[in-house]
């Protein structure tokens, strides 16, 4: 079985019927979460077997990774659908807030400035209160796929200058911001 993340392009809908998992955008079925790719019959489902409550993880003080996709913006918060990284934890909800203050410790004027609606994240979770889940791209952590919010095209990194990155679409040219995740490649990190 192919393990997918949310956003992964995993085919058509000339081709295939979406299912649990999927959602489609402009004709292209994609994962919305994180788990195991099924094609049964002429259907796209994308799996997770949960087993494990993440309250429990946190109360030993494990770190839960997630991804996430960027759904709402406000000035100080993001709000954010999340996946576990692990396919055994179980979570309240697949809704979590990013607070500006969990995003760096470097000043931060507005949310959109480090992140955007449609960017594809990768966090931790910090918290879960009354219900509502919290959690912190801050470090390593960050937007794992940017999108320009112009025309929705995938944007490139450009460089790290002042604790941000400068990203570039690629079918605009726009350039805008963001907080990226460090990527280990070989035993160096970049941004």
């Amino acid at each position: 079985m192919t393990k997918v993340i949310p956003g992964e392009k995993l085919g058509v809908e000339e081709e295939y019927l979406p299912s649990a998992g999927t959602y489609i955008e402009d004709g292209t079925i994609i994962s919305s979460n994180v788990g195991n790719l099924e094609y049964i019959n002429n259907s796209i489902t994308v799996k997770n077997k949960i087993k494990v409550p993440v309250i429990e993880m946190l109360k030993k003080k494990e770190i839960v990774e997630v991804y996430g996709v960027v759904e709402a913006i406000m000035d100080q918060i993001a709000f954010v659908t999340i996946s576990p990284l692990n396919k055994n934890i179980v979570l309240p909800g697949a809704d979590a807030a990013l607070h500006i203050s969990n995003v760096t410790k470097d000043y931060i004027e507005k949310m959109r400035d480090v992140v955007r609606v449609g960017d594809i994240i990768k966090g931790q979770i910090l918290k879960i209160e009354s219900g509502r889940v919290y959690i912190s791209i801050s470090g390593n952590y960050g937007v794992i796929s940017a999108f320009c919010s112009k025309c929705r095209s995938r944007m490139i990194d450009l460089g790290f200058k002042k604790g941000m990155n400068t990203v570039g679409c690629t079918s605009c040219s726009r350039k805008e911001t963001r907080k990226m995740a460090k990527v280990i490649k070989d035993g160096v990190k970049s941004r």
